[in-house]
């Protein structure tokens, strides 16, 4: 499958499955911007895919910030032109990421607005500054990440919490978009 001409936009792609996502539509023929709170990571694996001859650049991205999200977004566009992917890949259960095991009952707030916050909002404010440049293409793909967490549960309560309504959130973005050939 070729991406040629495609441009995919990913949230958390430093590592893991972000990385993941953009070396392999990269491979494919796609820019891609790499976005990510962690600026050296982001840069260095930009770069590492260029050097591979694929087309890519990074941008530090707090997903708790809509317009950090913004501005990487209208980068991208005025890089490549439009925006054809979007990965929503940031996130992760606080209790694991922040190292905060503590039992739910004990959890700080704070711990629990992270994960509502990266794993729900971020990827909400992702859907929210593309989709009008895919409605104006008449063309797009959103793909948000979740969690078998977000059907089964665990003790991760807010990260289950936020993996659950995204799963509404994406059948909802599916309506929205489907009149404009948006996925």
């Amino acid at each position: 499958m070729s991406f040629s001409g495609k441009t995919a936009i990913i949230s958390g792609a430093a590592s893991g499955m972000g990385l993941l996502c953009a070396r392999k539509l990269a491979e494919a023929g796609a820019n891609v911007v790499l976005t990510d709170v962690n600026a050296e990571a982001v840069a260095t694996a930009a770069q590492a895919i260029c050097g591979e001859g694929g087309s890519a650049i990074g941008a530090r991205v707090d997903v708790t910030d809509y317009s950090q999200i913004e501005e990487a977004v209208n980068l991208a566009i005025k890089t490549f032109g439009k925006i054809d992917i979007l990965i929503n890949c940031a996130g992760g259960a606080p209790t694991r990421v922040l190292e905060r095991p503590e039992p739910f009952e004990e959890r700080a707030i704070e711990v629990l607005d992270w994960g509502i916050d990266v794993n729900l909002k971020g990827a909400l404010y992702f859907c929210r500054a593309v989709i009008g440049n895919m409605i104006e293409n008449k063309s797009g793909v959103m793909l948000n990440l979740g969690s078998i967490e977000g059907v089964t549960g665990s003790t991760a309560v807010e990260y289950c919490a936020a993996k659950s309504a995204m799963i509404g959130m994406t059948k909802s973005l599916a309506l929205c978009g489907a009149p404009y050939g948006v996925r």
